[in-house]
């Protein structure tokens, strides 16, 4: 419920309403998403890393939840805001430049791991050539990088060469792909 607040006319909410994946906007197309699968071509669930924001819009629903930087947008999917991560540039009009899914992911790799596998099963299901490795990550030379936490499979992302922290690493390892 929101209520009109003494006469300023600002607006505040009452009561405690929770959200979930359940209750979300566009629900059906974020519920969609998250059982979808990774495939370094063709994306997480068919949102690819240089399409449109339009197209974002289109496979995730309309979103307004999101911070512009100086070089970049990036708009938070999910009951946390943080389940689904999506980065545009240049602001505005860009294209996406990585997108990252959490926990509440459901779908799975080309390959059949999925959130919670253990860090072998993930690399041994895996195609493509590692572009550096570490208890905490493996950066594939395509891009896709699968973070672990206690040896499980945490999170997993596609990035951009130019937006990539493991850019270097990329490049040095990756020279002939």
């Amino acid at each position: 419920l929101l209520a009109k607040c003494g006469k300023r006319k600002s607006m505040v909410q009452i009561g405690n309403q929770k959200t979930t994946a359940d209750s979300l906007p566009n629900q059906d197309k974020y519920n969609a998403f998250l059982s979808g699968q990774v495939d370094s071509k063709k994306g997480i669930s068919g949102l690819k890393l240089g399409d449109s924001k339009e197209k974002m819009f289109q496979i995730l629903g309309l979103n307004k939840t999101y911070k512009s930087l100086k070089d970049r947008d990036i708009y938070y999917y999910g009951p946390n805001t943080t389940e689904i991560v999506i980065t545009l540039a240049p602001p505005n009009t860009g294209v996406i430049r990585r997108i990252e899914v959490n926990y509440r992911f459901r779908g799975q790799t080309t390959g059949g791991a999925k959130i919670g596998d253990s860090r072998e099963k993930v690399k041994s299901s895996y195609p493509g050539a590692l572009a550096t490795d570490s208890a905490l990550f493996s950066v594939y030379c395509d891009g896709t990088t699968f973070f672990f936490s206690n040896d499980r499979l945490k999170s997993i992302s596609l990035v951009e060469l130019d937006f990539d922290a493991f850019k270097t690493a990329r490049i040095k390892k990756c020279k002939a792909q």
